[in-house]
């Protein structure tokens, strides 16, 4: 080997190595780049270390799909002003190669622009084009002050180049698009939710309103009805006294599905604020209420809560669940059987369930979700109508308490409704 070629052996060595380290740098700071200016300074730096140009510049496609100036180095404003625009690709071409002059002076193409080009002081140019996986986004341009053939190599880096750029790009508009695509969907929950709101505390105000309403001619026809059945006493036949009893179940079944329907509109319209609350206390209060039902039944009603049992709950919320538990217990036993309900707590690691058993004739398991829906009632499926409110009030009160409720139960194992919630002794610490 001769001198001359072990120097140039040495300088293209050299060369390698500030080219790999300009491709390194470049990568590092893509990498961490905080916005798309952070990328076009990175691409401009490795594109004036690695290749042997004295200018060079990025363009991009904008909305309007005009190739615009985004980076440069050592190009005035009045040269970008005259040649922004032009490009050899259109926007999302593929395949598109690069476009190679040597001298400005020798290439017909370029003879609109010249006197600009010439005048900036370039006389060779490469445009190399920024592709990504939708096709042609923008431009390379790479300038010499001198002609100057672009060698094979040398148009391979700025490829090699030009496409971690198209990448970081396209990943940068793809990351602003997810972005911009969370905020309209933040700002139309936001809006649907306000909707919502609204509609609600609408219907909540109508519904109390005509709640109220209905209870008052409920209450004149059932007094009506039961004042002349008295007056009429011993003058009317079998048949209308029938008929005025099924007034009076009717207006009475009415009546308990307007008060729950209004138990159920101030439980939405109600915030609860958590406390300790002794479940014992709960449940024996409870049975006080239901004393006239348990005695019309002769109901055995067990209460198997220790003094200890607390819940980290809201105490009339889950009184109020628990009475519609205990109630639907007594209500749904045959009328040949005698009742027998039982209330116990249990333990869950930091929750605590109340269980509501009962004799009655059981649940299948296809219906142990839909009896928690509002106006959902089985009937003759399974168990006698109510007024299609209570469970789907229970399921509320324990939601609003964020807890959950449920039922165990099989046709003729009788069933194990429960309210879940919070214990006190985990919830308060």
């Amino acid at each position: 080997m001769s001198i001359s070629e072990d120097t140039r052996g040495g300088r293209s060595a050299v060369l390698l190595i500030d080219q790999l380290e300009a491709v390194a740098a470049m990568s590092d700071a893509v990498g961490s780049a905080a916005d798309v200016d952070d990328i076009y300074r990175a691409g401009l730096d490795a594109l004036l270390q690695a290749l042997p140009v004295d200018r060079a510049s990025i363009l991009v496609f904008d909305d309007d799909e005009v190739m615009r100036f985004k980076a440069w180095a050592n190009l005035s404003a009045d040269y970008r002003r005259a040649v922004e625009g032009h490009t050899p690709w259109k926007r999302g071409q593929r395949g598109a190669e690069p476009v190679l002059v040597a001298d400005v002076l020798d290439d017909a193409a370029l003879a609109p622009w010249r006197d600009v080009i010439v005048g900036e002081g370039i006389r060779a140019l490469a445009f190399v084009p920024l592709e990504s996986r939708d096709g042609v986004l923008g431009k390379f341009m790479l300038y010499a002050d001198a002609p100057h053939a672009f060698t094979a190599e040398e148009v391979r880096l700025a490829t090699i180049i030009a496409r971690h750029i198209a990448f970081a790009l396209e990943r940068r508009r793809a990351e602003q698009a997810l972005r911009d695509s969370e905020r309209a969907l933040e700002r139309a929950v936001r809006r649907r939710t306000e909707e919502l709101e609204a509609a609600r505390r609408l219907t909540s105000e109508f519904v109390s309103v005509v709640a109220h309403d209905l209870r008052a001619p409920l209450r004149a026809i059932s007094g009506y009805i039961e004042a002349l059945v008295e007056e009429c006493d011993g003058q009317l036949g079998e048949r209308p006294r029938a008929y005025a009893s099924s007034v009076l179940a009717a207006t009475g079944r009415m009546d308990r599905l307007i008060l729950d329907l209004l138990s159920y509109v101030r439980m939405e319209r109600t915030q609860v604020t958590l406390a300790r609350v002794a479940l014992a206390e709960v449940a024996l209060q409870t049975r006080v209420r239901l004393r006239a039902p348990i005695e019309a039944r002769a109901a055995e009603v067990r209460i198997e809560i220790g003094p200890d049992d607390a819940a980290l709950a809201h105490e009339e919320t889950l009184a109020q669940a628990l009475h519609h538990l205990m109630l639907n217990a007594l209500r749904f036993v045959a009328p040949d059987r005698r009742p027998e309900v039982t209330v116990r707590c249990e333990p869950r690691g930091t929750r605590i369930r109340v269980v509501v058993e009962d004799n009655g004739p059981g649940i299948a398991p296809e219906h142990h979700e839909r009896i928690f829906r509002a106006f959902e009632q089985l009937g003759s499926e399974g168990r006698p109508a109510g007024t299609g409110l209570g469970l789907a009030l229970v399921r509320r009160a324990a939601q609003r308490m964020g807890g959950e409720a449920g039922v165990h139960s099989e046709p003729g194992r009788g069933s194990r409704f429960w309210i879940e919630v919070a214990a006190a002794d985990f919830g308060t610490r």
